[in-house]
């Protein structure tokens, strides 16, 4: 495939999975108890343009989803958890993966769920 339309390809998938995402965080603030379900979808949003491109496109995408939703004229502390935890754990994640060592990976990610939920509480 050329890389012109690979490239749009990419670009139209974060930009239909955005927009997604920002249809689902405005659906969270009508029904609350949607809290945790639509942060492990956006969340795999983030790890289906992480496998579809690169890295970088990955953090561009999260960061989009910050920015966009702090535009949304809703509750931003209710967004919190996202910021600090879901939004870009699947790109952590990747990163983690790539190390040698299982325990020390394995570490990581324990370090990485308590700091979130320590900054949480």
């Amino acid at each position: 495939m050329p890389a012109a339309n690979k490239n749009t390809r990419i670009l139209t998938l974060s930009g239909v999975l955005l927009a997604l995402s920002m249809a689902l965080l405005f659906l969270k603030t009508v029904i609350p108890i949607l809290d945790f379900s639509i942060y492990i979808l956006i969340s795999f949003f983030t790890g289906i343009i992480l496998q579809e491109s690169n890295d970088k496109r990955a953090w561009l995408f999260f960061t989009s989803i910050v920015v966009l939703s702090l535009i949304l004229p809703v509750d931003k502390l209710a967004f919190f958890l996202l910021y600090t935890f879901f939004g870009y754990y699947g790109i952590l994640k990747y990163y983690i993966e790539k190390i040698d060592k299982r325990w020390l990976g394995f570490l990581l990610k324990i370090l990485l769920i308590n700091a979130a939920v320590l900054l949480n509480y």
